[in-house]
């Protein structure tokens, strides 16, 4: 048996339920540890993702309200927080490469360091070292950051794994250089035409790109 008080409880209760189901209807909205969301999912707290799909993995997305359990998943869009936590795609694009520091590249022995010195006719450069070694502010002789980089935990540039990386040459001045190539542990190599004499054209763009 169900007294008046019982029955008035339940009635209340029920109203609640009633009416905190019809909000979300109305609103549409979803809240994480908030009763007050502002988003159609909006989380009070942080955020874990145990596993993530990598550049041409396989994966589950939805067309046309069809799952595609075998899907290949490709990077389009980057995304980014606003100071409020809410997120947005960027307008600009994910870098996925950058440019090879500048470095003097020598054209005789005389101006090579001891460990590029050639024998043959040809030098062997470690353009992955040299970056390495700029990035990482190895010697204070040379490099320098600004005072809030100098009192960090590891006050140095994010240098990526050479097996990370690929390596392209994507200009040279043809009347400077021959036989020029670059392998896989970003070492160049090349041959200097005799007696050729750099002027202000004589420079060469390399390319590091991020392996996907």
């Amino acid at each position: 048996m169900i007294c008046v008080s019982d029955l008035k409880r339940i009635l209340l209760l029920s109203s609640m339920v009633f009416l905190s189901c019809e909000a979300w209807a109305q609103t549409n909205l979803t809240g994480v540890n908030t009763r007050t969301p502002t988003e159609v999912l909006d989380v009070n707290g942080t955020m874990r993702v145990q596993s993530l799909i990598p550049q041409g993995g396989k994966g589950y997305y939805y067309s046309s309200y069809t799952v595609h359990p075998s899907a290949t998943f490709y990077q389009r869009r980057l995304l980014v927080a606003d100071k409020n936590g809410v997120w947005g795609m960027s307008v600009g694009e994910i870098e996925k490469f950058f440019y090879m520091p500048p470095i003097l590249l020598p054209l005789h022995n005389y101006a090579a360091e001891p460990e590029e010195k050639t024998t043959d006719g040809i030098f062997r450069i470690n353009l992955y070292n040299h970056y390495k070694k700029q990035f990482s502010l190895e010697d204070p002789t040379t490099s320098t950051c600004s005072p809030s980089g100098k009192y960090t935990s590891n006050p140095k540039l994010p240098v990526r794994k050479v097996e990370d990386l690929e390596f392209f040459v994507i200009y040279c001045p043809p009347d400077i250089f021959q036989t020029i190539s670059i392998d896989d542990a970003g070492v160049l190599s090349y041959s200097v035409i005799p007696g050729i004499s750099p002027d202000q054209f004589t420079y060469v763009n390399i390319v590091f790109k991020m392996k996907p």
